[in-house]
């Protein structure tokens, strides 16, 4: 299993690749190669088994000691090698959104496009987006919205795909 970033409070913003080896019970931080990537919590990701890859879309991060903020970026961690590369920005900042792989695209959904804070007296801004990344093409679509219910926008949700 690959834990990838996310925060704590002894760490803080956690840019690492963690393995866990469950015939083992062990954990161990990856060491990576490639690109320098930035880890932040509320981004999803998917697994693509035909290029042993995982995509990495979005989320919450820090970019700097006081500058925080959402993000669109999109990485890609291929698990052979441990090496991440920086692919095509959507151009959609959001965090606590969902992602599922669906025949070579990552489908995107939702999410929060706005960091809520207690000064924001509870700002909605939960997404209906619906976008789509074309993992051959290193190109991002958005989606008619779907025909859903008024109330479809959400985030912190997860998201499955089922053939059937």
């Amino acid at each position: 299993m690959l834990v990838l970033f996310g925060h704590c409070p002894l760490y803080g913003y956690i840019s690492w690749v963690q393995e866990y080896d469950i015939a083992k019970n062990t954990w161990r931080v990856v060491p990576t190669d490639g690109a320098l990537v930035q880890g932040g919590y509320g981004h999803s990701s998917v697994y693509d088994p035909a290029s042993r890859s995982v995509y990495v879309h979005g989320g919450y991060k820090a970019y700097s000691a006081n500058k925080y903020g959402l993000a669109g970026d999109l990485y890609k961690f291929q698990v052979d090698g441990s090496k991440w590369t920086i692919l095509r920005d959507s151009g959609f900042f959001r965090y606590l959104h969902s992602a599922v792989l669906v025949g070579g695209a990552m489908l995107v959904f939702g999410g929060n496009t706005h960091n809520d804070t207690s000064m924001s007296h509870g700002a909605k801004c939960f997404s209906t987006d619906f976008m789509t990344y074309d993992l051959g093409c290193d190109e991002w679509k958005v989606l008619s919205r779907p025909d859903l219910h008024h109330d479809v926008n959400r985030f912190g949700h997860s998201a499955v795909f089922s053939d059937g």
